[in-house]
């Protein structure tokens, strides 16, 4: 998990693995204010443990609320998309 400590609280930027950058930031003295005892920082052991929600939510939520869960947002990508034209008009 990558997250951002924002007065007093904790963002969550993302749920992905945290890079090799990400992780030596981490492993920095917190600052006291922010320590929480129900939800203590992440060592360097906890983000080796970690496994992607593909792999865990299935277990905790069931396969059909899991996939529904990982499923792509957005717009779907078209099969045939729109070919840009140019044309000078004389």
């Amino acid at each position: 998990m990558v997250f951002t400590p924002r007065a007093g609280k904790v963002h969550v930027n993302s749920l992905r693995k945290a890079n090799k950058r990400e992780v030596k930031q981490y492993e920095q003295t917190p600052n006291p204010e922010l320590l929480d005892d129900e939800n203590p920082e992440w060592t360097v052991e906890n983000f080796n443990k970690a496994r992607p929600a593909s792999e865990v939510w299935p277990q905790i939520f069931g396969a059909k609320v899991a996939k529904e869960m990982l499923k792509p947002r957005g717009r779907p990508r078209v099969e045939f998309p729109k070919d840009r034209i140019n044309k000078a008009i004389d």
